[in-house]
């Protein structure tokens, strides 16, 4: 179930992405061809495999496997500056307006940044850019993003908009503590802790299957836009847990599930859509 949701999820962001008409994100003008090169490797290239070595060198190398396979996907790109768009995808720190992001291992992976004069910490993820860049120019700046608690830090300090969950709950890092015994939390006494209620509401809205309650949860934690990726496909058990209490994969009539098969739920429209992520917005009535 697990492997057919990821196929269909990819599958269904790219039928979506192809009827959706919205304002390219401005983050990277070989967004596409990198996207279909890394797809084209068959998945044999993966960051967890690189990080294992723990350099840069072996960042940069994975960053060389990539370019090689973009550019057999696509010959008349120019290599060295899809290479160069690649590095900072995935290499070496980097500055943002509010923070920085720090390099762990040789890779991008944690991200430091100010909001409302305080610190935060959180998860940076590489396949996230382009949505989080097409937030940034694309939404105004006072609204409200609901997606599970990895991309909070991304939503706030590159899409600078307000995050509904910025980290996990207490709760929910016991938990995993105890059904994984070796997970580390990523810098787990800087965390802006969730409280229980609100990481359930967003759980629920994943695994909703009335679309009504869905949209009606989304108005109770405030939120205007739904970010969805193969991501939350890959965690659906762990976000079933608080939705359901049961750590089941996402069914297919799920709203995750729906989406993952390139169905956008009632009361929300498709607005962008990269083959990795998709950003739902809830109908005006």
């Amino acid at each position: 179930m697990k492997m057919t949701l990821s196929i269909g999820l990819m599958i269904g962001l790219l039928l979506i992405a192809g009827c959706t008409t919205y304002i390219p994100a401005q983050e990277s003008k070989y967004a596409g061809v990198i996207r279909e090169g890394i797809e084209d490797a068959g998945g044999q290239l993966t960051q967890q495999a690189a990080v294992e070595n723990e350099s840069k060198a072996a960042c940069e190398q994975f960053v060389e496997q990539l370019a090689d396979a973009v550019f057999l996907q696509n010959p008349t790109v120019n290599r060295n500056k899809v290479k160069a768009e690649l590095l900072i995808l995935y290499c070496g720190g980097e500055q943002l307006p509010g923070g920085r992001v720090i390099t762990e291992n040789g890779f991008k992976r944690i991200i430091s940044y100010e909001w409302e004069n305080r610190s935060y910490l959180g998860a940076y993820k590489a396949e996230m850019r382009q949505a989080m860049a097409w937030l940034s120019w694309n939404v105004e700046d006072n609204v409200t993003v609901a997606a599970w608690w990895d991309h909070g830090g991304m939503i706030q300090a590159m899409a600078l908009k307000n995050a509904v969950l910025l980290g996990p709950s207490k709760a929910f890092v016991a938990e995993m503590k105890e059904r994984y015994p070796r997970w580390q939390p990523l810098y787990e006494e800087d965390y802006e802790f969730a409280p229980d209620s609100q990481l359930r509401d967003v759980a629920m809205i994943f695994m909703a299957e009335d679309d009504t309650i869905a949209v009606a949860l989304m108005e109770k934690i405030g939120a205007d836009y739904l970010v969805v990726s193969r991501y939350e496909v890959e965690v659906g058990s762990l976000i079933s847990i608080w939705a359901t209490g049961k750590e089941q994969n996402a069914t297919a009539t799920s709203l995750l599930g729906r989406v993952a098969s390139g169905t956008v739920p009632e009361g929300f429209e498709a607005v962008y859509a990269d083959g990795y992520a998709i950003v739902l917005r809830v109908k005006q009535q």
